[in-house]
């Protein structure tokens, strides 16, 4: 489609938490700054969409957590159609989700990434 193209944005985190702990922290995250669409526990892999903004379109996310020695590892995949004008916008879907994952308790002070 003429006018259009692809922001993608990958991120990964590791925690010292269990991944079921790690998966729930996640999924209420993800539905304070967009909505879930799919759990698969099997496979541990949240689907989403990260809510639009006023100045950018949101982005379409995946989130697998996959058990880590210590903890949990939580790979997030944004992916955001984007106008000519437009950019960054599966950046800033995932700066949004970061931001609500950093302020929730179950995680606080549980990321070996952070300071």
């Amino acid at each position: 489609m003429a006018g259009i193209r692809e922001s993608q944005a990958t991120l990964t985190l590791e925690y010292q938490a269990e991944p079921g702990v790690v998966a729930a922290a996640c999924q209420d995250a993800l539905n304070k700054v967009g909505r879930v669409r799919s759990v698969e526990r099997q496979t541990g892999v949240i689907t989403g969409k990260i809510a639009d903004g006023w100045f950018y379109n949101g982005a379409d996310v995946t989130l697998q957590i996959r058990r880590k020695s210590g903890g949990a590892e939580v790979l997030i995949q944004g992916t955001s159609g984007e106008a000519v004008l437009g950019g960054g916008s599966a950046q800033k879907s995932l700066s949004k989700l970061i931001e609500a994952l950093a302020n929730d308790s179950r995680l606080s002070g549980r990321s070996s990434l952070g300071w």
